[in-house]
């Protein structure tokens, strides 16, 4: 999408370089690098630029349709257009991912008030248990199970989806867990070859695991 959004740029910079001059068909260019930017990030930004940069000196700086440069002018121009391209798609960039961030947190804060919404509403622990559950598979992206010691076993008490359960190889990993109140699972280095991260049970009211 980078290369097509300059790409268009080009067509538009051919079309006005008769009516305007060559000297507002940069502008045309930094406009497109800087749509890349905020729509796309840092790096296809990055590639707009080159390539815009590119498309620049191929199509508008004379001798046209090679890469060669002849007059020193042109060069400096050239070289200034390509770092300004590249300064502008950073900062683009910079502010979309600030941008982003903030909506993620302001995301964040809502889910935790619904949350905390839903346990004000909630009277029995299996209640708790469940709406844990979703909240926590709704905003990490994960299956989750949660677990509860019962005579010394931890046993799944609730789970979202809420069919999901647990085999015993990952059952192994949460007892091993609570019981030496390490990680266990995926990623760790006991039992990695079960399908579940253990590495947040800990030793709290309830267990959890997540894939």
């Amino acid at each position: 999408m980078a290369l097509v959004i300059v790409a268009i740029g080009l067509g538009a910079g051919e079309m006005i370089q008769p009516i305007f001059g060559i000297e507002n068909v940069d502008l045309v260019f930094l406009t497109a690098v800087i749509g890349v930017a905020v729509r796309y990030g840092l790096w296809p930004s990055i590639l707009a630029s080159v390539a815009a940069s590119l498309c620049y000196n191929f199509f508008f700086l004379p001798p046209i349709y090679t890469f060669t440069i002849t007059d020193p002018t042109n060069v400096a121009a050239f070289f200034f257009f390509m770092l300004i391209t590249i300064l502008v798609s950073n900062v683009a960039a910079r502010v979309r991912t600030q941008a982003d961030s903030a909506i993620g947190r302001v995301r964040t804060t809502e889910s935790l008030y619904a949350f905390s919404r839903k346990l004000a509403g909630t009277a029995t622990l299996d209640d708790v248990l469940w709406a844990t559950a979703y909240q926590t598979a709704l905003m990490l992206r994960v299956q989750v199970v949660l677990l509860q010691p019962e005579e010394g076993v931890l046993t799944v008490k609730a789970g979202y989806p809420p069919e999901d359960q647990l085999d015993k190889a990952d059952l192994a990993a949460a007892n091993w867990a609570w019981d030496n109140d390490r990680p266990a699972g995926r990623g760790s280095e006991t039992l990695p070859g079960t399908a579940r991260d253990m590495s947040i049970a800990s030793r709290l009211p309830a267990r959890a695991c997540a894939r």
